[in-house]
């Protein structure tokens, strides 16, 4: 129930906002190599935590900066996705 989707994210069309949470929807247009069904939440500071089932993962961010971005977020993906790349 919280990662079904109940609106999509203004701000970013390749998520859709579920019962507080983002969730993937779009990997293409999101561009950090994510996978799809990834959810989360970034919060006012741009702090962020994700959890990505299909790969038995999840992320920490914590940071008391702001004005909130969503290229914050989308960087620390990238950069952990682009690494598990790299590994297989």
């Amino acid at each position: 129930m919280m990662t079904k989707s109940y609106s999509l994210n203004p701000d970013d069309n390749s998520n859709h906002i579920g019962f507080s949470l983002f969730v993937l929807k779009h990997p293409d247009i999101d561009g950090t190599n994510s996978p799809k069904g990834i959810f989360g939440w970034p919060g006012y500071h741009n702090t962020h935590f994700w959890i990505d089932p299909e790969n038995n993962l999840f992320g920490i961010f914590m940071t008391r900066t702001h004005k909130f971005k969503w290229e914050i977020h989308k960087g620390i993906r990238k950069s952990v996705y682009g690494s598990l790349k790299s590994e297989k």
